[in-house]
């Protein structure tokens, strides 16, 4: 029997565990920090080539819509694939385009880098970029800084992108096992591996260890796990899935 005064919280769902608040807790505090010292990776999800292929993407979208082309990046940190892809749009419509992409972040300590950035201060003059604090937890309304418009369900007229690139692994969702046709909910304890209570949140996380364990659910699956089970491609292979 463990000692429950160890573990941070018992086996849970992985999406009701503690660890997602704790790392939305860690980028808000870190802000840009979460960069610089070379604990989030960057240069795979934010180089020239990632961004091409979103500017190709959403370049496609701009050419067939008779509205202006609004996009909405979630997660932005340091704002790399922003530039990336507003290079490219510029190169494939043309500096007079209808643009307005919006960068946004959990951390206002980002957001205010990426305003202040010189690579950017072209389409911010341009009218093209704009920037808001969402928190993706709450994400309405989104309050645009520079515009000064305030984006709700109701208020967008013609296509929104919202890009969100290394973003939605950093939201709750939950872990099955296929195994022999079988499926197991995982369940998560977070275990204190050092005392944590004077620990800041940029490093609170990495004193707790995941300890996991399988259960096959009583009853028939949640409605949106049974769709994912019946479309499952190789139901007697052994697999995980998010």
């Amino acid at each position: 029997m463990k000692a429950l005064d160890a573990y941070l919280h018992d086996h849970l769902p992985l999406s009701q565990s503690s660890f997602w608040s704790l790392l939305h807790d860690y980028y808000l505090a870190s802000g840009m920090d979460a960069w610089r010292v070379a604990l989030t990776p960057c240069y795979v999800t934010s180089n020239p080539v990632v961004g091409r292929c979103y500017g190709e993407l959403l370049a496609d979208v701009a050419v067939r819509s008779v509205e202006p082309l609004r996009i909405l990046e979630l997660g932005t940190g340091h704002g790399t694939l922003s530039f990336h892809v507003l290079r490219h749009l510029e190169r494939r419509l043309g500096p007079e385009a209808s643009v307005q992409y919006v960068s946004s972040d959990l951390a206002p300590d980002n957001v205010e880098y990426c305003r202040s950035h010189p690579r950017l201060q072209t389409f911010i003059e341009r009218g093209w970029l704009d920037f808001a604090v969402v928190d993706a937890f709450a994400p309405l309304p989104v309050q645009l800084q520079i515009s000064g418009e305030t984006w709700t369900n109701n208020s967008i007229q013609g296509p929104l992108v919202v890009v969100g690139n290394y973003f939605f692994d950093g939201l709750p969702m939950d872990l099955w096992r296929v195994e022999g046709g079988e499926w197991s909910e995982g369940k998560v304890a977070l275990r204190k591996i050092a005392d944590p209570s004077k620990a800041q949140p940029e490093s609170y996380l990495w004193l707790l260890k995941p300890e996991w364990e399988f259960e096959v659910p009583q009853g028939a699956l949640p409605p949106m796990d049974q769709h994912i089970a019946q479309q499952w491609p190789h139901p007697a292979a052994a697999s995980h899935v998010l």
